[in-house]
């Protein structure tokens, strides 16, 4: 936020009465208020005039009243000295470089430092001198040297002032450490003394009221709350101390653990923030973190549901409005708990924000000791896992998981990547995850787990063209006719497929997996291209249009539905894939529960079934915080209109009616993007589109949609993390404007989408505008309301599902070491066979015997452990079946053993142990 000094009115007259005494000022001039509204003067006016000045009207927004500050405290000094060449100076240099409100700040600064000595020269240096540090390291530099000195005891002569600015703007520009870098600290401390107590005055900010939580849906506990208010001011205060002394942050921090201070540790950290990036945190940031991180210490529940201490080894989540600095909290969480000893798992949405925080913050931790860094490259190595903090996504931290679990029983993989900090042979604990965005992880993408799969021999893929055939040709048909009839022409099929040379007959495959592979056709005839999945090249690639609106390139459906999609646009290029089989997989449920505390931020828990879905699965109480500035957006009533002509009418309605305020509208799928497009063009209607096919481009797209007058139509990857900026003067027409065209599934997507609009306080609107053809089963005469209640339901019903799947997932996930230790066991079996003749005896047969019982029994095995992975996630069978087909793979592997290896295993362990002593993790 800019940082003004509200300067009295007795420096304003000392201003202009040392003006007066230079200038033989008319003894009928009067010095205003700089802060008094008064017109701009013209040539004609004459100092002591007795026509009052019009005074313009008192307008609400920032920009009209920073403008009139501006032209205020101008028309003051015009009045007070018409001729001085400093002030014609002034105006001269001010009018193209500056806005209305730094143009206040710069005269407010400049004003007071007019003396005799002071020249016209003084002046344009001076203004110059803001101008390059405004552009060099950014406004708030400038606003804040400005403010500081304002603050200051001493008035600072005016050329003095400007070599401060030149310090400024000689600061790396790319750096954060504008105010504090070497040029700057010297100049400042020359001048100002001690600038660290002026700069850090200007961050006291007011106690937090704890009555502003009771506006929110869930609340932290009341006494949970008042511990947060109280706490964030003594923090703050004790950072502000912290941050102006010479003391290591480092050594204060531990000194702070060791006298069992959390406010003197959390205030450490917060000095830190200030040391490397010149912020002060909000006192609801703060207050943020003192809450979960007490709350992951095993304190009281936080929210509502937590009347009574926290179940051991889970934490908490905090709903953080989209704008309120959702990364600082979690770089402020991360070294709270890295100082405990602990080792902290970030988790992003995305590879790029885990690689700009986790480079951006790396001197922040540095600076109290912790060591931090990032997996996100491509062959991660154990070492880049030796940070005490470490970013990345959730793929990458659940495939090094997987890597480290196949590995530890084979003794020809590489070392374990997941390694401990203090002992490389140890693995890194599962201590705490603080992860970004939580919701959409762990409720919107819990069926996109982490498989490690390997290249199959595709025996029935022949039969992907016959299937589609037939469920195209077949509309009435029930999946057993169809599958009837695919047996009755699949003899003939095959003995035309002879492109495929390991084709085999369908005999071998039961009912249940051919009406399977059935209704995936029928699925994948109802995904609609550019909008559930867009063709790239020669792939088709997945699109999370519900929730997210992102491409997901790498990502295939199971079950043979990527297949039939790829049959389909076999004209477009894309050629049909083999099918895989999954020899190793981890969805989100199974790896996060592993972790001893988990602590989340997000800008949208839900309502209460998503609530309760988090509490019930991953033991994590949910609490909403305030915003730091008090919500303006105006969430306008929902409309739901007959068509898709409608709902465009209405759209360009919105445009029009609110013009010249920026626009943005999200549709449901990139085909409806070109079509509104196609029309606004053909209209002569000015807009832009983001779908997120645009790469790089995105970016330029996402900055120029909040200018005065921008229309921007796209996808609903717009609809969350996107942050649109308006500009001062679409701020001053009333902000940005969101229609939301797409129907959300759930409360949270709702949200995110409006939620681009009135971030941090400013102003803005929101209204979704939705055809009732894009609502699933919608009544014809249904209401607005009434879908919205349908819609509340559902998402109970799913949540309901998902707890079904977490409980299947489970059973398989605890069965993936039997299947391991099988493979691991073989694989060893197998060295010390080809380390043998061919035909060297080995109890009662030859080693080349035993060779190929061993491949033919991992084949089996990993075809097995492929079925029974499907059978699982596909929801073909109950939670006890899912424990019965567990256990029956377990004695089936046994049995297998027993028949075909039997004493050859066992006579072979103790040969086999020299390849076991010589792998990196011993059995």
């Amino acid at each position: 936020p800019a940082v003004v000094s509200q300067e009295s009115p007795s420096e304003s007259e000392r201003a202009f009465s040392l003006m007066s005494r230079s200038q033989q000022q008319p003894s009928g001039a009067t010095a205003q208020r700089p802060d008094q509204p008064v017109a701009h003067p013209s040539s004609s006016s004459a100092a002591g005039s007795s026509r009052s000045p019009r005074i313009a009207p008192p307008l609400p927004t920032e920009r009209v009243r920073a403008r009139i500050t501006a032209h205020g405290i101008l028309g003051d000094a015009l009045r007070a000295a018409p001729h001085d060449p400093r002030v014609e100076a002034l105006t001269s240099e001010l009018a193209s470089s500056f806005d209305d409100q730094d143009k206040a700040l710069v005269l407010k600064a400049c004003l007071p430092r007019f003396t005799e000595h002071t020249t016209a020269a003084d002046v344009r240096s001076f203004v110059r001198a803001a101008s390059r540090a405004r552009k060099c390291s950014g406004r708030h530099a400038m606003q804040r040297t400005l403010a500081a000195a304002l603050c200051h005891p001493s008035v600072l002569p005016l050329p003095d002032l400007a070599r401060l600015l030149d310090a400024v703007a000689r600061s790396n520009p790319s750096s954060s450490k504008d105010l504090l870098g070497p040029s700057f600290e010297a100049t400042a401390k020359r001048l100002l003394g001690t600038v660290g107590a002026s700069l850090l005055s200007l961050t006291e900010q007011a106690p937090l009221d704890p009555a502003r939580f009771q506006d929110e849906v869930n609340p932290a506990a009341p006494e949970a709350v008042q511990a947060a208010c109280d706490a964030a001011l003594e923090v703050l205060r004790r950072a502000r101390d912290l941050a102006s002394s010479a003391g290591s942050l480092d050594d204060a921090a531990r000194a702070a653990l060791g006298r069992g201070d959390p406010a003197g540790l959390t205030a450490c950290v917060a000095a830190a923030l200030w040391r490397e990036f010149n912020i002060m945190p909000y006192t609801t940031q703060v207050a943020t973190v003192w809450l979960l991180d007490h709350n992951g210490q095993g304190g009281q529940g936080a929210g509502k549901g937590g009347d009574g201490p926290q179940e051991a080894g889970r934490g908490a989540v905090a709903q953080v409005r989209t704008g309120e600095g959702k990364s600082n909290i979690i770089a402020m969480l991360a070294a709270l708990q890295a100082l405990r000893g602990r080792e902290v798992d970030v988790v992003t949405s995305a590879e790029s924000l885990a690689v700009r925080d986790g480079t951006k913050f790396g001197p922040f931790f540095e600076s109290l000791g912790v060591t931090c860094g990032h997996i996100c490259k491509t062959s991660p190595t154990a070492a880049d896992f030796g940070a005490r903090v470490l970013y990345g996504t959730n793929l990458n931290f659940e495939f090094a998981f997987l890597r480290d679990l196949t590995g530890q029983y084979r003794s020809y993989e590489p070392p374990r990547l997941r390694a401990s900090p203090e002992d490389p042979s140890l693995a890194r604990a599962y201590h705490v995850a603080i992860v970004d965005e939580l919701d959409n992880l762990l409720i919107d993408r819990t069926d996109c787990p982490a498989v490690i799969a390997h290249a199959s021999k595709d025996r029935h893929k022949y039969l992907v063209p016959l299937i589609s055939e037939v469920v195209k040709g077949s509309p009435n048909a029930t999946v057993d006719q169809m599958a009837r009839e695919i047996r009755r022409r699949a003899p003939d099929t095959l003995a035309r497929s002879c492109a495929q040379p390991n084709a085999a007959p369908l005999d071998g495959v039961p009912d249940a997996q051919l009406k399977r592979w059935v209704e995936s056709c029928q699925r994948a005839a109802r995904l609609a291209v550019n909008r559930d999945y867009v063709v790239q090249g020669k792939e088709v690639v997945i699109v999370d249009h519900a929730n997210t609106g992102e491409h997901l390139p790498g990502c295939r459906h199971s079950h043979r539905v990527h297949q039939f999609l790829e049959h389909k646009h076999i004209p477009d290029g894309v050629e049909v894939q083999d099918e895989t089989e999954t020899w190793a997989a981890v969805n989100h449920f199974n790896y996060f529960c592993q972790y001893d505390l988990i602590l989340g931020l997000t800008g949208t828990i839900g309502g209460a079934a998503e609530r309760e879905e988090l509490l019930r699965a991953f033991k994590v109480h949910t609490f909403d915080m305030p915003p730091h500035r008090a919500p303006r957006r105006v969430a306008q009533p929902g409309l739901l209109v007959g068509s898709e002509e409608d709902q465009y009418n209405a759209v360009v309605g919105d445009i029009v009616r609110l013009s010249p305020r920026p626009v943005l509208v999200i549709l449901p799928d990139i085909g409806r993007v070109r079509a509104f497009s196609g029309r606004l063009a053909a209209e002569g209607r000015a807009h832009q589109v983001y779908t997120g096919q645009q790469g790089a481009d995105g970016d330029v797209v996402c900055k120029a949609a909040g200018a005065l007058g921008a229309v921007t139509l796209a996808t609903n990857i717009a609809g969350r993390g996107t942050d649109i900026v308006p500009s001062p003067d679409a701020l001053a027409q009333g902000g940005l404007h969101v229609v939301v065209g797409i129907w959300p599934p759930n409360l949270r997507v709702q949200a995110q989408a409006e939620g681009r609009a009135g971030r941090q306080g400013q102003p803005g609107s929101s209204r979704v505008v939705v055809s009732r053809g894009d609502v699933e089963d919608a009544d014809s005469d249904a209401t607005y309301e009434q879908l919205a209640n349908t819609r509340d339901r559902k998402v109970s019903k799913e949540s309901r599902l998902r707890m079904q799947r977490y409980e299947r997932d489970d059973v398989y996930h605890a069965h993936q070491d039997d299947f391991w230790k099988a493979i691991g066991l073989l694989d060893r079996v197998t060295l010390e066979l080809q380390a043998r003749a061919p035909d060297e005896e080995v109890h009662g047969t030859t080693a080349e015997r035993l060779l190929v019982h061993a491949h033919a029994l991992r084949q089996r095995l990993v075809h097995s452990w492929s079925a029974f992975y499907e059978s699982v996630t596909s929801g073909q069978v109950s939670v006890v079946g899912a424990r019965a087909g567990g256990e029956a793979f377990r004695a089936a592997a046994k049995k297998e053993f027993d028949e075909h290896l039997g004493a050859a295993v066992n006579g072979l362990r103790e040969n086999a142990s020299r390849y076991i002593a010589t792998s990196i993790q011993p059995l």
